[in-house]
């Protein structure tokens, strides 16, 4: 033990066998069981699975186009595997729209249980509703954060006044928990000339916190910029400054010319930090009113703006010309790699048309600076030149395995008509080179692919962690059943095979001895070997003191130090990335009391956990007492120094044997070079015992 300020204390006496006095020498004894190895296999989404273009949402009467499912979002929850998609829509006071979820199953990619409310619109009429919903997971807690832009007779405010409201929904049933939370107060309640719209949620789970962003005009009417809330994942408390600015585009800040608007926000575990992305126009340098272009901002947990303020990402055509825009960005993180993808919908010029819109995207480093091509694009529809065919609303997700999955609305042309939109999706690698099918058809609403009159729109998505699948949800009206046309409801789609069978690591946990002499110290090792085809992070080894003994110790095999948690009864290994192939080792001792019955079990359990894993791992080692081990003749020991010099003597005679305990005791004090570190070797064979004293 190396705690500071620790007391000595005396732990009677420990029978120590002569080769295990180092703890490297660590044999298979006591092993669990291993599984057969998993084959290694790369993830790919090559093909929708389950039911095509299955429905979500049941807003109104079936055949009633004044009811409606609108902006869905959705996240992945792995402690239950499951998906949470959410939507605003009306479903019984016509035009009333509220937040609803429905809860889906990520294996199957169907429903699991029926929709339910997550917001209640107070006022009790249209003028009163909510819009725009996002969401973040908590994977601590088990639960999600859902906010939406809406406005709420509560407190004073007035009909049509938007502020942004949030929910902590339990992933385990979609019970809610605590009430609804009011995350922004733009202007004074009563005003509805200030609003906030479109928020975006990320989860910090370093801090346990969210981050909402959205924009609004706080400063003044129409002076639109993007605003932050952190949220204490633990209370729904809003945490720190309120409603603090985040962008300032123009050079002064009630020039409501230039504005920043619909924010995207991504959380940097590894670094602990932020990055938000807005489109924007500015005055600074080339560019022009009305020049819409992608901008960033990095921010610390606290809420700090963290490097360059404001810092632009895209490039869209020649600077000065507001005919070339850069709208509606989307942004994930690559853990492995601590980089960003921003997407967005823009429109480049060069053998493209004017209004012809297509995905393009750009990599950041975790400091902000951009990372291999600029502006590259993703998106393809229709021919070059045509601007009658494009794409808008692209939405991103990293994919375990170093590869993103972009998704957006788009007309392709024939076999579609113009205006027949659908939703597209592309993979690509870490490095942005697209892989698999290029502009990946996922939508099919309607029976005819020529009309226009059925369509898709609002994609987003959400990866199943190390499992591999996807799913992806829009709004659209089809002919399904007995919707009609313009009755807008929600639909999803699952993608992709994910693994054959590489779905968890493969985990082994060994001990010496499996058979021991009560009072012998027992040694562990575990190890962690990545077989999945993806990276794990965060992986968390910890084990808890077993009863009938004490004093854990971290071994010096171990890859990473353990800490001893408060209470001295748990230690906890954190591994903070392990590549597909690596491999992850711990080792630690406990001692067993010396009083232990003959025959007695000491069962030690290690907990293994990882981001991507469905729920923690557990491994058991079972050591048995056996006090034939401490009858045999203690023979002496004979102690061999190794670097550095170290001797050992008896001081003055050998105590009085324990009761039940063969031959005398022997406390051995050795005298060590003071400028090295001692290593020391047994060449007895047998056991000896000594008292056994902890610092």
């Amino acid at each position: 033990m190396t705690q500071s300020g620790r007391r000595l204390r005396t732990l009677g006496v420990l029978c120590v066998a002569a080769v295990l006095l180092a703890l490297p020498l660590l044999s298979s004894s006591g092993q669990s069981g291993r599984a057969p190895e998993p084959v290694r296999e790369l993830l790919a989404l090559p093909s929708e699975q389950g039911a095509n273009d299955w429905r979500i949402s049941h807003m109104g009467p079936d055949g009633d186009l004044n009811y409606a499912g609108l902006s869905p979002a959705i996240a992945y929850g792995r402690l239950q595997d499951q998906y949470l998609a959410v939507w605003t829509g009306d479903d019984d006071v016509l035009d009333e729209h509220d937040v609803f979820g429905q809860r889906i199953d990520a294996e199957t990619g169907t429903a699991t249980g029926t929709m339910f409310p997550i917001s209640v619109a107070s006022g009790g009429n249209d003028l009163y509703g909510a819009r725009e919903a996002a969401l973040a997971y908590d994977d601590t807690r088990d639960q999600f954060l859902v906010v939406w832009a809406g406005s709420n007779s509560a407190a004073g405010m007035g009909a049509n006044e938007l502020e942004i409201w949030g929910q902590r929904v339990s992933a385990l049933d979609g019970a809610l928990i605590g009430g609804t939370i009011r995350v922004s107060a733009m202007g004074v309640d009563g005003d509805a000339s200030r609003a906030a719209f479109h928020p975006d949620v990320a989860y910090n789970g370093v801090d346990g916190e969210f981050l909402v962003v959205w924009h609004g005009d706080e400063a003044d009417d129409n002076v639109v910029e993007v605003y932050g809330q952190r949220i204490d994942a633990a209370t729904g408390a809003l945490v720190g400054a309120s409603g603090f600015a985040i962008s300032q585009m123009g050079s002064s800040a009630t020039d409501g010319a230039y504005r920043g608007q619909h924010p995207a926000v991504a959380h940097d575990r590894t670094n602990n930090s932020y990055l938000v992305v807005w489109e924007g126009d500015h005055d600074a340098g080339p560019l022009v009113d009305e020049e819409f272009e992608i901008f960033g901002q990095r921010l610390w947990p606290d809420g700090t703006l963290l490097g360059a303020p404001g810092f632009r990402i895209s490039g869209m055509g020649p600077d000065g010309d507001p005919d070339y825009d850069a709208r509606r960005p989307a942004v994930a993180y690559h853990p492995q790699n601590q980089e960003f993808l921003v997407v967005w919908a823009g429109e480049d010029g060069g053998a493209l048309a004017d209004e012809e819109y297509e995905i393009y995207g750009q990599r950041l480093d975790a400091s902000g600076n951009a990372v291999g091509d600029d502006d590259f694009r993703i998106s393809s529809m229709g021919d070059d030149g045509n601007p009658d065919l494009k794409s808008f609303h692209p939405r991103v997700a990293f994919v375990p395995n170093d590869a993103y999955l972009v998704v957006w609305r788009g007309d392709d042309g024939s076999p579609q008509g113009d205006d027949a939109f659908e939703i597209f999706a592309q993979m690509l690698e870490g490095d942005g080179t697209a892989t698999g099918p290029d502009d990946w058809r996922i939508s099919d609403m309607g029976d005819d692919d020529t009309s226009a009159d059925f369509g898709a729109d609002q994609p987003t998505l959400a990866v199943r962690g190390c499992r591999g699948n996807a799913m992806v949800v829009w709004q659209g009206d089809d002919e399904t059943g007995t919707l009609v046309q313009d009755e807008i409801e929600v639909f999803g789609q699952a993608l992709g095979t994910g693994y054959a069978e590489a779905v968890l690591p493969d985990i082994s946990a060994t001990s010496n001895p499996e058979r021991f002499c009560p009072g012998w110290n027992l040694y562990y090792g575990v190890d962690v070997d990545n077989t999945t085809a993806c990276w794990l992070t965060d992986v968390t080894i910890s084990v808890i003191l077993p009863p009938d003994s004490c004093c854990l110790q971290d071994g010096a095999g171990s890859d990473v130090p353990g800490v001893l948690q408060p209470g001295e009864s748990e230690m906890i290994w954190t591994i903070a990335a392990l590549a597909p192939g690596e491999v992850g080792h711990i080792e630690v001792s406990l001692h067993p009391h010396s009083s232990l019955p003959d025959g007695r079990v000491v069962t030690t359990t290690f907990s293994i956990d990882a981001d991507q894993l469905l729920a923690p791992e557990q491994r058991q080692v079972a050591n048995a007492a056996d006090r034939s081990l401490c009858s045999q003749p203690t023979k002496t020991p004979v102690l061999t120094p190794a670097t550095p010099t170290a001797t050992t003597e008896p001081e003055d005679t050998p105590t009085s044997t324990p009761e039940g305990w063969p031959g005398p005791t022997w406390t051995l004090t050795p005298t060590l070079d003071p400028d090295a570190t001692p290593t020391m070797t047994v060449e007895a064979v047998g056991r000896f015992c000594l008292p056994l004293v902890i610092r």
